[in-house]
C-alpha cells in the first residue's frame, strides 16, 4: 500500500508503521501532532487490541478528537464498550457522542 500511495505523487512522507503492538514504538513525530484522529473498521472482528486506543491518544493533540467506526455487532460483543468506559472515567478522554448504525452507508 505504502508503494501505491507513493505512486501517486501526492503524499509528501509515507511512513509504515504496525499499529496496536507496542505504543512505545510510536514514532516521535506522531505525538500530539493531530487535532483529529480517525479510523474506521479498524477495530473490528477482535483483530486489534486496547493499545490501538493508546496511539490513538498519544498522537492526538490535547482538546482534539479520537473518531472511529466499527460495526455495531463487533462494539459490545468484545472489549471496545468497556475500555472506552474505563478512559473516560481515567479521565484520559471524554466521550462527545456515539451513534448506532447497522452498516456503513
Amino acid at each position: 500500500m505504502l508503494q501505491e500511495a507513493s505512486d501517486k505523487c501526492v503524499y509528501r512522507d509515507l511512513t509504515e508503521h504496525t499499529l496496536g503492538e507496542n505504543p512505545d514504538d510510536l514514532p516521535q513525530r506522531f505525538k500530539n501532532q493531530h487535532d483529529f484522529v480517525t479510523c474506521s473498521g479498524l477495530i473490528n472482528n477482535n483483530h486489534q487490541n486496547y493499545l490501538i486506543f493508546e496511539e490513538m491518544l498519544l498522537s492526538c493533540k490535547k482538546g482534539g478528537y479520537v473518531i472511529f467506526a466499527a460495526r455495531y455487532s463487533m462494539m459490545g460483543k468484545y472489549w471496545y464498550d468497556n475500555i472506552i468506559k474505563e478512559m473516560q472515567e481515567q479521565g484520559r478522554w471524554t466521550l462527545v457522542a456515539t451513534e448506532t448504525f447497522f452498516k456503513y452507508d
